[in-house]
């Protein structure tokens, strides 16, 4: 478990959010490839895991159907 706090983002500053464009989103794909091929076991999830902005909300149900779905093999609603 983590916290961050945000702040305004400065030069040399570690970026907390992802910033969505083209070359960020290829690279994403890239690690995202990369880590399905050497380490399939590991489920990544949440902004930075998934290179999404989300909301507290959003993250939970999205945590939620990833369980209800690809983590216990349960594809229904």
């Amino acid at each position: 478990i983590t916290r961050e706090y945000p702040v305004a983002w400065s030069k040399g500053d570690e970026p907390y959010y992802p910033v969505n464009n083209s070359e960020n989103n290829q690279l994403f794909t890239k690690y995202r490839s990369l880590a399905k091929e050497k380490v399939p076991q590991v489920a990544f999830g949440g902004r930075l895991g998934l290179y999404r902005y989300y909301n507290m909300d959003q993250v939970i149900a999205a945590a939620l159907q990833f369980l209800n779905g690809d983590f216990f093999g349960n594809t229904s609603k």
